[in-house]
């Protein structure tokens, strides 16, 4: 069959027979609208053929509509008024298939009729996941697992909380592949047990990440610094850590943290750049003490490793000290304590000096072993530690 389109008469009639449905349940689809010119006209795009038949989830639909364009040598957007229309009323069995009893339930309208004028358009059955398809190529990489793997008639609580602000995460590919990663199981096929969890689920990641600055760009975070960015909470998702090679990630995690200077922060978006600063620093010191050297890790339940190393600032927060990479140091839990308190600091030549105090009291004698010690310094010299808060902190912190 040709591919139509219905008119704005035809689209009232289709309307008609929803409200008629809703109160009576077992009414056939008017497919005779289909084909008759007063309900309905021809593709202007070009002609294109599909079959009645049926899918089994929203990408399987994706896929073949899209298809079916491209063989008809169709290879832009196909989305002209009427053609969601007249396609949800030929496959209405797929997207409104009748239940055990023979009833019928169409839902909203929304469902099966679009208004390319409004933003809503994406919560049609058909239009939503053929625009997903083409917007992000296939989803080559991943990220329209989760909103693809429902079945046709069902929008699915993951795609109703990642398009409750579509500007930002729909727009995304970093944050599709994210929620991609943490709650579909390629494994099975099927989204993971526990996703929609108000806790640490789709809802409350989509909260988070668009909670990000308005100004920033979103589309342009990768789905390794979204996840970086998560707190504790999401860890039951995580899953393995990232490899060795994060300079990227702390490179763009770096970019990031410049978006958030000088500005007023919600108490959530201060939380999020507390956690940007933690993991570029750590990330850039390869999860090892700056000048110990050590790097203990935990293999938690999930997956997810643990570091025992923490994020020191160079020049305190309260003093005016930005959360940037070059204002951090990655330093195990005794040093950064000793750090804060002046008991060490980093000189010119990026070694280790040592205060009067560690250097005559016997309870401090463990300090004196990194007396002079030269500082692990990051692979990218564009992420040492800034000289200028250095002797900040020699000055004004451990009174050199």
């Amino acid at each position: 069959m040709n591919i139509r389109c219905l008119t704005e008469r035809g689209i009232r009639e289709f309307k008609a027979y929803l409200a008629h449905l809703r109160e009576h349940g077992r009414l056939p689809p008017p497919k005779k609208l289909l084909t008759d010119h007063k309900h309905s006209r021809p593709l202007e795009s070009g002609v294109a053929t599909v079959e009645s038949r049926g899918f089994a989830t929203r990408r399987d639909f994706a896929e073949y509509i899209d298809g079916r364009f491209r063989a008809s040598g169709l290879f832009g957007d196909v989305d002209e008024p009427g053609l969601w229309e007249w396609l949800s009323l030929l496959y209405f069995d797929a997207v409104c298939p009748p239940d055990r009893s023979g009833i019928r339930n169409p839902g909203a309208d929304a469902r099966h009729l679009v208004n390319l004028q409004i933003k809503k358009g994406g919560r049609h059955l058909l239009r939503g996941p053929y625009r997903l398809h083409r917007d992000f190529e296939g989803g080559a990489e991943g990220e329209l697992d989760l909103l693809l793997s429902y079945p046709l008639p069902n929008y699915g609580a993951a795609v109703t909380a990642l398009s409750e602000r579509q500007g930002r995460i729909m727009s995304s590919q970093g944050a599709l592949i994210a929620a991609s990663r943490l709650y579909f199981d390629k494994a099975t096929n099927g989204r993971k047990r526990g996703y929609t969890n108000p806790v640490n689920g789709v809802r409350a990641f989509s909260k988070l990440v668009t909670n990000l600055p308005s100004d920033f760009d979103l589309a342009r975070l990768s789905a390794d610094a979204i996840i970086a960015l998560l707190p504790p909470e999401f860890e039951k998702w995580t899953g393995p850590a990232l490899g060795s090679n994060t300079e990227p990630l702390v490179h763009e995690l770096d970019v990031l943290l410049q978006h958030f200077e000088d500005r007023p922060l919600t108490k959530s978006q201060a939380k999020v750049r507390s956690r940007a600063f933690r993991v570029s620093v750590i990330d850039a010191y390869q999860s090892k003490c700056a000048i110990s050297g050590l790097g203990l890790t935990h293999l938690g339940s999930t997956g997810t490793k643990q570091h025992e190393v923490e994020a020191a600032h160079i020049i305190p927060v309260e003093h005016n000290g930005t959360d940037r990479v070059q204002n951090g140091l990655a330093l195990t839990r005794t040093l950064h304590w000793a750090f804060d308190r002046g008991m060490l600091w980093i000189n010119d030549g990026f070694r280790v000096s040592l205060s009067a105090e560690a250097e005559r009291d016997n309870r401090n004698e463990w300090l004196r072993q990194f007396k002079d010690r030269p500082l692990a310094l990051p692979a990218q010299r564009r992420h040492y530690p800034h000289a200028e808060a250095l002797r900040w902190h020699a000055k004004k912190i451990a009174g050199a």
